[in-house]
């Protein structure tokens, strides 16, 4: 026999238990030490600390092994019971301390934890979806502040790891989520938002995940929500160049989750975004700062995916039927500033040939793009560097357009942006 600490509400019993019985012989004994023998089959034993793990009912194991540093035991309502309860009070409660106190404990109750000692909260999984606690929980992170939200979108976070019972977010509440990483800085809060982010975008019917079953959401749908939100990126970014670390992982987290799994119909767009932000020049400063183990990782996880994305982009035929690429033909054209004569144009600026789009067959759209940026952001000493060499006999001219195909091959073997494969 074992002289144990139980807590039931306000009050606390040292009660003399025998641990070596299974656990509802011990909870019919508690129950009866705290005179509850008809609310047997309405209680459950959890442990006294921080998890409040439930203790299950159905598996015979020595809970001494468990009572350990003078760990107790809390006497509560069974799962199928506080489910409905705290389902409806969240439905009723307004003010932010009962809301507090609903929804602190809430994680720890839809927490997936299977151990010998332990089970799976399934039951009160299940009740609490099915009295629409989930949609309690929605409607209060699209009010509710400071902890009562972190407390809310972590208790959304740990529901969600669960297989069933989230698959009906519509839009506006995507929006919303997005909206909180935007316009809060409190980690405890943009942490488990973030979390939710990553989870819909990982939904995702194209991508092979057994770990998740709910396939209905994906990259588009996150994407379009993120549209909805100007500030989304630049908001990230600018958190990269800020002081608070874990503010940094998440955000380069997240960039990667959406750079990895980003779709063809809106890849181009995000990655141009990112560009637009300046993000490698962001990074590169990380890098040289020596961070931590776990930053250090999401920077090189940025570098392999800039690596595949560049592969991807060098395996993209230059096509002059395609308006995005006949564009930047024209503008490398116009800032080169010279003057098409004796049947002769792109061989003035470096090719070999008038059909510079077969000529960029080994770098592909990569190389089209670079020289483009090149001409654009350089134009001044683009035009010049052209004319200086139009000034010299052809055989000691550097041919610019060729120089720069031969180069970024050469890089590309180099950085292994050829082969798409990084180590």
């Amino acid at each position: 026999m074992s002289r144990v600490a139980v807590v039931y509400g306000q009050q606390q019993l040292e009660c003399v238990l025998d641990l070596s019985q299974a656990v509802d012989t011990v909870l019919r004994d508690v129950c009866l030490a705290f005179g509850l023998p008809a609310q047997i089959t309405n209680k459950c034993l959890r442990l006294h600390n921080e998890q409040e793990r439930l203790l299950s009912k159905d598996v015979r194991f020595n809970i001494a092994l468990l009572i350990e540093n003078g760990l107790g035991l809390l006497l509560v309502d069974s799962p199928q019971v506080s489910a409905v309860n705290i389902s409806q009070e969240l439905g009723k409660s307004s003010d932010d301390f009962t809301l507090k106190k609903l929804l602190f404990p809430l994680k720890n109750y839809l927490t997936v934890c299977i151990f010998p000692s332990f089970v799976v909260e399934q039951p009160f999984v299940d009740l609490f979806l099915k009295y629409k606690g989930l949609e309690r929980i929605q409607t209060i992170i699209g009010s509710a502040q400071g902890n009562t939200l972190a407390y809310a979108l972590v208790s959304l976070q740990t529901l969600m790891e669960h297989s069933s019972g989230w698959d009906n977010f519509n839009d506006e509440f995507i929006r919303t989520l997005v909206s909180i990483i935007v316009k809060q800085n409190l980690v405890n809060i943009c942490r488990p938002a973030t979390a939710i982010i990553i989870k819909l975008v990982l939904a995702d019917i194209s991508i092979p995940n057994d770990n998740i079953p709910i396939q209905n959401y994906g990259f588009n749908v996150v994407y379009k929500a993120l549209s909805s939100q100007l500030s989304f990126l630049p908001t990230l970014v600018r958190r990269l160049k800020g002081t608070d670390y874990l503010l940094q992982i998440g955000s380069l987290n997240l960039i990667n989750v959406l750079f990895r799994y980003a779709t063809d119909q809106y890849r181009n767009e995000f990655v141009y975004m990112l560009d637009s932000l300046k993000i490698r020049v962001i990074l590169k400063d990380l890098i040289l700062a020596t961070p931590p183990s776990e930053l250090s990782t999401q920077l090189h996880e940025f570098q392999r995916l800039l690596i595949l994305e560049g592969n991807r982009r060098k395996r993209i035929s230059v096509d002059p039927q395609k308006p995005n690429h006949e564009e930047m033909l024209i503008k490398i054209w116009e800032a080169a500033n010279v003057i098409e004569f004796d049947n002769m144009k792109w061989r003035l600026i470096g090719f070999d040939s008038e059909r510079p789009y077969r000529e960029f067959s080994r770098v592909g759209l990569l190389g089209l793009e670079l020289l483009h940026t090149f001409a654009v952001s350089e134009q001044e000493y683009f035009s010049k560097f052209i004319h200086d060499q139009l000034q010299k006999q052809e055989i000691i001219r550097c041919p610019l357009a060729k120089a720069h195909i031969e180069v970024l091959e050469i890089l590309s073997d180099h950085w292994g942006i050829s082969t798409g494969y990084t180590t």
